[in-house]
């Protein structure tokens, strides 16, 4: 019983993920591609919206409604 402990011990260990340490650098250029990433994201629905049809008394549709 002991050494079947250990053993998932050890892997327990071994298998731990490491934390990347990021610079001040990486983090905004990371903040930047997901910024960028978003408008994108928001632009390409805006586009998807213009393409439905709706009347002028509804309410623009969600992104949910949407896809």
């Amino acid at each position: 019983m002991i050494g079947k402990n250990n053993k998932k011990l050890e892997l327990q260990q071994t298998r731990r993920k490491r934390k990347r340490i990021r610079s001040k650098q990486q983090k905004e250029a990371a903040n930047l591609r997901e910024r960028k990433r978003m408008k994108d994201l928001n632009l390409a629905f805006e586009n998807l919206r213009k393409l439905m049809p709706t009347l002028t008394y509804e309410k623009r549709f969600s992104r949910l409604e949407l896809l």
